[in-house]
């Protein structure tokens, strides 16, 4: 049934949906018959088949696929290294159908079972959380667990105070990160390159700052 699917993968996508979740139900149905080979097997050919939706731009075609292959590794297979690179391509897809929610939710539950997580993973689930919400309730957390991953390095606060200033709507998240990179100079002493970045926020903060203020000041004369 598989085979079949995979070769009329333009379906419409409901009824993509429907043909996969009923295939799935009797891999599920079976399972504790199938060996880990046999299972791998089936979730290979999914994989394959979103992969090959991606190479075609074909974003929202390529999410049924790549659930039901998510469904086989978070039961079977879930602290094996390919869960982290799933759940990075359903994030994508997600974020193309615009959909911030489900894309942070799948990163946020691979990371939480990695082993270990890359500093460039916590950047991405920040800039979904910045997209999901204007509250950033999670962002202290995530930019603390950020500066604690080992390829850590001052490029990547580079990256995050543009992702702040650029994304978020107010002026926390820059706060946030001062906060933790002052965390850093307490521990380690300050260097040439945290002066730069502390230069930075501030550069930033008061930047976004001015305009949050000419912003309100416009609306009040309007």
């Amino acid at each position: 049934m598989f085979t079949t699917i995979v070769f009329n993968h333009r379906t419409e996508t409901d009824e993509l949906e429907d043909m996969l979740n009923s295939a799935m139900n009797g891999v599920f149905l079976i399972k504790d018959d199938m060996g880990s080979e046999e299972l791998m097997t089936v979730l290979m050919i999914l994989w394959r088949a979103g992969d090959t939706l991606i190479e075609e731009n074909d974003y929202a075609s390529a999410l049924p696929w790549y659930r039901c292959t998510w469904s086989i590794c978070s039961t079977s297979f879930k602290n094996h290294h390919n869960t982290m690179t799933l759940a990075r391509k359903l994030a994508i897809c997600y974020m193309q159908n615009n959909e911030a929610d489900n894309a942070y939710k799948y990163l946020h539950e691979a990371m939480n079972d990695a082993d270990e997580v890359s500093a460039n993973d916590y950047l991405l689930l920040i800039y979904y959380d910045i997209k999901r919400s204007r509250f950033y309730s999670d962002q202290d957390i995530l930019i603390a667990k950020l500066m604690e991953t080992a390829d850590f390095d001052m490029d990547i606060i580079t990256d995050l105070i543009g992702l702040c200033y650029t994304e978020a709507m107010d002026c926390r998240m820059l706060e946030y990160i001062m906060k933790h990179l002052m965390n850093i100079i307490n521990k380690n002493g300050i260097t040439t390159n945290t002066l730069h970045q502390l230069i930075l926020i501030i550069r930033c903060l008061i930047h976004k700052k001015i305009n949050a203020h000419t912003n309100n000041e416009d609306s009040y004369l309007m």
